[in-house]
């Protein structure tokens, strides 16, 4: 065998993430510390672009209903004041 081989034959093997932190911890931590914030930043942003892509759902869903209502108050009123003419016109009160 090689004098620098070791046994496991894999690059990555179980403690090869363990070696390059111990090697160089001053370079790996806070490079981990930026990948996590960046990664926390990223994250936000996505959340709040689907915050604000469920907020104007609602908010179009809202419109939607309002415009229903206006026009079922406009039949609802339509199909009162032809009732009131009815009634007027066969007498009744």
């Amino acid at each position: 065998p090689l004098p620098y081989a070791k046994a496991s034959i894999s690059p990555m093997g179980p403690d090869a993430g363990q070696d390059v932190i111990s090697s160089a911890p001053g370079l790996v931590v806070p490079l981990l510390v930026v990948v996590s914030l960046l990664a926390w930043l990223l994250k936000g942003k996505i959340d709040d672009g689907e915050i604000r892509g469920v907020r104007a759902a609602r908010d179009a869903a809202r419109d939607e209903r309002d415009v229903y209502k206006a026009r079922l108050d406009v039949v609802g009123d339509k199909a009162t004041s032809q009732h009131r003419r009815d009634q007027r016109a066969s007498g009744q009160h």
